[in-house]
């Protein structure tokens, strides 16, 4: 069975420069351990400086934006108002770090970094847990699939799937009055189209369609529940 994993730098940005700063903090007590030279951890710990300067700058911007923007509509569309608001300042720049710019590719360079950590002999669990690196424990993987449909004015149907890790999954599909669902394929991509014609030409037809995960090329798991539109001719 195909598996899930998680990767062990946080993907929200505020969480994920925490994280590179307590990493950055407490990687020259480790330096000896790895052997790490002082330019080493104080190039990582640069990094991390222009990595909190640009995420917090384009946050304040993004911030200014929408007040900017939230002025610009009530001045245009009102309501109308007895007095004129002010307009909103840029506000302060909040000026970049007290060290040397750092080249582009910060967090490739994390990972480079952590990646040679993880390959020492001497590292641990204890010291991944201590310098924030562990990934932790994937949720458990999902066995009934989730599956939306939609249909276009085209008559074509269009299935969205929920992997989760799984290799691929079977698609089965009933339509208008068929007894049984036939199968429609195996398909490893979540979004996936059919684009065929109504069987009666000229009638709408009701289609339902089920799916089952595959692993190693088995069916695994439960079915899915079914997902019902109409196709237009």
């Amino acid at each position: 069975m195909a598996k899930k994993t998680v990767d062990w730098m946080k993907k929200q940005l505020d969480a994920m420069v925490q994280q590179f700063d307590q990493f950055t903090l407490k990687l020259p007590g480790y330096a000896a351990t790895f052997g790490l030279t002082t330019a080493q951890t104080t190039a990582s710990r640069n990094d991390y400086l222009w990595t909190a300067y640009a995420v917090l700058c384009v946050a304040q911007y993004e911030a200014q934006l929408r007040n900017r923007v939230s002025w610009r509509d009530y001045l245009l569309d009102g309501p109308i108002t007895a007095a004129a608001a002010p307009v909103p300042g840029t506000g302060a720049d909040p000026g970049p770090p007290e060290v040397p710019a750092v080249a582009d590719g910060a967090l490739p360079r994390w990972r480079k970094l952590v990646e040679f950590l993880k390959a020492h002999p001497a590292f641990t669990k204890a010291i991944g847990d201590d310098l924030g690196i562990e990934a932790p424990a994937a949720p458990a993987q999902t066995m009934k699939p989730t599956i939306k449909c939609a249909t276009e004015p085209n008559g074509k149907v269009f299935l969205n799937v929920l992997k989760d890790g799984h290799d691929a999954f079977t698609v089965f599909c009933k339509r208008g009055a068929e007894a049984q669902p036939s199968l429609l394929g195996v398909y490893t991509r979540s979004r996936i189209e059919d684009g065929r014609p109504p069987l009666v030409t000229g009638q709408p037809e009701l289609r339902e369609y089920t799916i089952q995960y595959r692993d190693a090329d088995q069916p695994v798991g439960e079915m899915s529940d079914p997902c019902r539109v109409t196709v237009q001719p």
